[in-house]
């Protein structure tokens, strides 16, 4: 198994759509917390680099490679309106990129998986769609 930190217009598309869907915000966990767009995007590009360290180890990003990340100046931007086949795919590329050390324990993981979960009767893996979908 490998991992790779996503794309951030990607994850920012991605975030995008989940919002929309869910009439503009998104609920996780027991305590309730609420995400935005923006919220949502900074929380699963965390996610996404915290499951890359716990793969990869703490030294394998080094700061230069990070120094685009500013969560606290971070804006996210989506680049594009996602098709229910391209945001199930890149939901299952982003929780496969998550998948690693305790991440997949986290409530906002939990949550998205559901939401992929939700999707899955209604996508045809193996279409000529999803096959052109790009994973990532």
């Amino acid at each position: 198994m490998s991992c790779f930190i996503m794309n951030e217009d990607r994850i920012a598309s991605l975030a995008h759509e989940i919002i929309t869907r869910n009439q503009g915000a998104l609920l996780v966990g027991e305590y309730g917390e609420t995400y935005d767009s923006e919220t949502l995007a900074d929380a699963m590009l965390a996610m996404n680099i915290d499951a890359f360290r716990q793969r990869y180890g703490m030294k394998t990003l080094l700061a230069d490679d990070l120094d685009y990340i500013d969560l606290d100046k971070r804006r996210w931007y989506p680049l594009e309106a996602l098709s229910d086949v391209q945001m199930y795919k890149s939901l299952q590329c982003f929780l496969y990129q998550c998948c690693e050390g305790n991440v997949d324990e986290k409530p906002l993981y939990k949550t998205l998986s559901a939401i992929r979960g939700l999707m899955a009767p209604f996508i045809k893996e193996g279409s000529q769609e999803y096959e052109a979908a790009e994973w990532g």
